[in-house]
């Protein structure tokens, strides 16, 4: 399978190398609390590696972090809960994008469903944020279409999530 944004071969990771990466991604969290951070936030979005799970375009996986929205989520489940044990109450906030703007993605009617998973896991805030990497550096023509700014305020179903950052705005 080639990259949809750079036209690279990629692979799926094993599970071995998922296991991994919640490892690194927890001893990462465990660093920023030891450091003397007041928070970390996760990036998950625009295609970045937890992003390519979140995302029906990217993940194509049939397995455990595949397939259905809970399955997706699950990785970053694992980060988070397993980052608990370690740094208890430590803020833990997710960067996610609430539509990819490439057809076969997430979208605003796809999105809700994804952020309670988000919202279930754990963590402590969701920063809004759209557009995979793909979008941003193609020009309309190119695209097809022009993305446009997410819908302002967040959708009902979205802002009941503890807290929510999009733009400049913070919701409790």
């Amino acid at each position: 399978m080639l990259s949809p944004f750079q036209g690279e071969a990629i692979r799926s990771l094993s599970r071995e190398e998922i296991y991994k990466v919640v490892k690194y991604f927890i001893e990462a969290i465990l660093k920023m609390k030891q450091c003397g951070f007041d928070g970390v936030q996760l990036h998950a979005a625009h295609g970045g590696l937890l992003s390519c799970f979140l995302s029906p375009y990217t993940n194509r996986r049939i397995d455990e972090y595949g397939d259905s929205v809970e399955n997706r989520v699950r990785i970053v489940r694992e980060i988070i809960s397993e980052s608990r044990e370690e740094v208890s109450n430590f803020p833990i906030l997710i960067k996610m994008n609430c539509t990819d703007y490439v057809e076969g993605g997430l979208d605003m009617d796809t999105f809700p469903a994804l952020a309670k998973e988000i919202e279930n896991s754990g963590v402590d805030a969701l920063e809004i944020s759209g557009g995979m990497w793909d979008c941003l550096v193609r020009s309309e023509e190119e695209l097809g279409f022009r993305p446009v700014p997410a819908p302002n305020p967040i959708p009902a179903s979205i802002a009941r999530t503890s807290r929510v950052i999009s733009g400049n705005s913070l919701k409790n």
